[in-house]
C-alpha cells in the first residue's frame, strides 16, 4: 500500500492564503498559480476588454428589449458609424438608437429581431440609418438576447458594422446583371421578330403587289375597285405592323436624312393635344437651336408620339403637366450608365429628348416589363409600344432611361447623337418619273414563287422579258447561260442552297459589271451592309408595288 504523504497544517493553510491550493485524488495539494494555461494573459481584464472594444470595427452595444432599443453600453465606434459619441446615445441622452434607423426599415428590424428572440436564435439583420449628418448608410446587425433563469429576456448584445459599399456594390452587380439578361432577352425577341417580319413582308409582296396590279386594270366606278383598294389598305397596314417588328428588332431604318428634333417634336404636339384632356398642359423647353440628328423621319415621328401620348394618358382627365426638353448635351461614360442598351454609346455630343409627366407613375414590375412587346398597361394593347421605341432608338445608336414612381409621374430620356458633318450634306428623295419603261431581259431569283409570280408580271408591265431561278445556284447557271442578253438581276437575300451573298459573288465572277438589285423582307441598311464596296447596284425593300420598281429600275439602269 503507496504511503500517504503528509503535509503540515500551516505549510497547507500559507499555500491558501498566499496562493489559492487544487487538491488531486491523492489529496496533494498544488498551487494554482503554478499551472501554465493556454493563452493565459497577466494583465487587467476590464482595461483588456475595454480595448479590444473600442477598437473593434464597428459599434458594440448592450440595449433593452424596448420601443427605443435604449443602450446601456456603447463602444467608441458609435461615433464613426453613426456621427454621435457614445454617452449621446446612452440612455437616450441625446437621441435613441430607434430614430436612427431609417424610418422605413423601422418595422421590418424589429419583426426580424423578435421573431428571432422568440427561439432564442442569434439575429442577423440589414437596414439603414440615418447619421447625425443626415447621410444614410447601410448596416449589419448581429446580436442575441440575454435572458434570466425564467427565459425572460434581460437585454440585448451584438454588433453593428458599416456595409454601404458592399450593398452598393451588390446594387450594382444585379443592375449589370439584369441589363445583361435584358440585353440577351432583346437580342433573341429581336431575332425572332426580325425573322417574322422577313417572312410577313415576303407575303405581303404577294397581296399588295397584285392587289395593285388589280386595281391599275379596273375603272375606279366599277365596284372591284373599291374591293381592291381594300385589300391594297390592309396590306399597307400589315406593312406597317411588319416595320415595327423590324424597328423592335433594331433593324428598321429605312431612308435617314437629316432632321430637326425641336421641329419634330412642335409639328407633333397638336396631333397629341387634340385627342386627350383639356386640363392637361404642354411645356416645351429647347436650350438653343442646334438638334439636328440624322436619323427617319417617320420612326422618329413613332417615338415621340409614343412618348407624348403615354405621358398623357398617365394623367388622364386629372389637372397636370407634360413637360417636353429638348437640349444639346456632352456625354461621358458615365453618363451612360442609366441607360437601356448602353454598351455601344461613345463619348460625345448627343440630342436629349426629355419628357416628364405628373402623371401616375409605374410600379417596379410594370418598370420590368416596358420594353417586353406587346405588353401593356392598357385594356387594350396597341402594338409594340416602347418595344418598337427601343429598337427604333438602338437603330439609331442612341439610348433610354426611364425613371418612374408610383403616383409622381414618370421621366423618359432618349439620347441620340448629333448630325455629324460627313452626314450633313445628305441630299432630299428625288422624285420619280411614273410613266418611265425600258426594254430587255431581267432575271428574277427567288424561292418564294409568289413573289417570283408577281415579279414577272410587274416586270413585264415595265417592258422586259423575264428569265426565272427558283434559288441560288439555278440562278446563276441562268445566268451563265444568258448572261450576255441580261440587263438586271432581281435577286433574293434568303435562299435555300445558295443565298443572296453567295449568289451574286457567282454572278460576279461570270460578269464583274452585272447589274444587281438586291431584294429583301430586312432593311436595307442591315442588308446592304453586307455588300459594301462590292458593286450592288440597288435595294429593293418587300413588300414593294410598281411604283416602287419602277422607280429602284430607273435609278439603276440609268446611271
Amino acid at each position: 500500500m503507496q504511503k500517504r504523504t503528509r503535509i503540515k497544517q500551516h505549510t497547507l493553510g500559507n499555500c491558501r492564503r498566499k496562493q489559492g491550493v487544487r487538491r488531486d485524488n491523492n489529496h496533494i495539494i498544488t498551487p494554482v498559480a503554478r499551472i501554465k494555461k493556454p493563452g493565459y494573459i497577466d494583465c487587467d481584464n476590464n482595461r483588456f476588454l475595454n480595448s479590444l472594444l473600442d477598437n473593434f470595427p464597428g459599434m458594440v452595444y448592450r440595449c433593452k428589449h424596448d420601443s427605443a432599443w435604449t443602450m446601456d453600453f456603447v463602444s467608441k465606434g458609435c461615433i464613426d458609424l453613426t456621427g454621435y459619441p457614445a454617452e449621446a446615445l446612452i440612455g437616450n441622452a441625446v437621441i435613441s438608437y430607434e430614430s436612427l434607423i431609417h424610418p422605413d426599415d423601422r418595422l421590418n428590424v424589429r419583426k426580424e429581431i423578435d421573431a428571432a428572440l422568440v427561439h432564442h436564435r442569434v439575429y442577423q439583420v440589414i437596414y439603414r440609418i440615418q447619421t447625425m449628418t443626415g447621410d444614410t448608410r447601410w448596416i449589419r446587425e448581429q446580436g442575441q438576447g440575454i435572458y434570466d433563469a425564467k427565459g425572460k429576456i434581460l437585454f440585448l448584445e451584438g454588433f453593428l458594422a458599416d456595409t454601404t459599399e458592399s450593398v452598393k456594390n451588390e446594387v450594382e452587380r444585379q443592375r449589370l446583371e439584369a441589363q445583361v439578361q435584358h440585353a440577351q432577352k432583346m437580342e433573341s425577341l429581336g431575332i425572332m421578330a426580325g425573322g417574322i417580319a422577313h417572312d410577313f413582308n415576303n407575303i405581303l409582296t404577294g397581296i399588295i403587289g397584285h392587289a395593285d396590279l388589280a386595281l391599275s386594270e379596273v375603272r375606279e366606278e366599277e365596284s372591284m375597285h373599291y374591293y381592291f383598294k381594300q385589300i391594297l389598305q390592309a396590306g399597307y397596314r400589315a406593312a406597317d405592323l411588319a416595320r415595327q417588328m423590324l424597328a423592335y428588332a433594331g433593324k428598321g431604318t429605312f431612308v435617314k436624312a437629316p432632321i430637326n428634333v425641336a421641329s419634330l417634336v412642335c409639328e407633333l404636339t397638336p396631333l397629341v393635344t387634340v385627342s386627350i384632356s383639356k386640363k392637361i398642359r404642354f411645356i416645351h423647353q429647347y436650350s438653343d437651336n442646334n438638334h439636328l440628328v440624322y436619323g427617319d423621319k417617320s420612326q422618329l415621328e413613332q417615338v415621340v408620339m409614343n412618348l407624348l401620348v403615354n405621358a398623357a394618358e398617365s394623367i388622364g382627365d386629372q389637372n397636370g403637366e407634360v413637360r417636353i426638353q429638348i437640349q444639346r448635351r456632352f456625354f461621358q461614360a458615365d453618363d451612360f450608365l442609366p441607360f437601356f442598351m448602353n454598351e455601344s454609346l461613345t463619348e460625345g455630343y448627343y440630342i436629349s429628348i426629355l419628357v416628364s409627366d405628373t402623371g401616375c407613375g409605374m410600379n417596379p414590375e410594370v418598370l420590368a416589363r416596358m420594353f417586353d412587346p406587346f405588353f401593356s398597361t392598357k385594356f387594350a394593347g396597341r402594338g409594340l409600344g416602347m418595344a418598337a421605341v427601343l429598337g427604333i432608338i438602338r437603330s439609331h445608336q442612341g439610348a433610354i432611361r426611364v425613371e418612374s414612381v408610383p403616383d409622381q409621374g414618370s421621366r423618359i430620356e432618349v439620347i441620340i447623337p448629333v448630325l455629324s458633318e460627313e452626314k450633313s450634306q445628305v441630299c432630299n428623295d428625288e422624285g420619280g418619273d411614273t410613266d418611265w419603261c425600258s426594254s430587255g431581259t431581267a432575271l428574277i431569283i427567288d424561292d418564294e414563287d409568289t413573289v417570283r409570280q408577281l415579279a414577272a408580271e410587274l416586270l413585264g408591265k415595265l417592258g422586259f422579258d423575264v428569265l426565272i431561278a427558283c434559288d441560288g445556284m439555278e440562278g446563276v447557271e441562268v445566268y451563265r447561260q444568258h448572261h450576255e442578253h441580261i440587263h438586271v438581276v432581281l435577286l433574293d437575300m434568303t435562299m435555300p442552297r445558295l443565298d443572296g451573298s453567295n449568289t451574286y459573288s457567282e454572278l460576279r465572277r461570270i460578269n464583274a459589271e452585272v447589274k444587281v438589285i438586291l431584294s429583301s423582307g430586312f432593311n436595307e441598311q442591315d442588308v446592304t451592309n453586307r455588300f459594301a464596296g462590292k458593286g450592288l447596284s440597288g435595294f429593293l425593300q418587300k413588300p414593294y408595288n410598281l411604283g416602287i420598281l419602277r422607280e429602284t429600275l430607273r435609278s439603276v439602269l440609268q446611271h
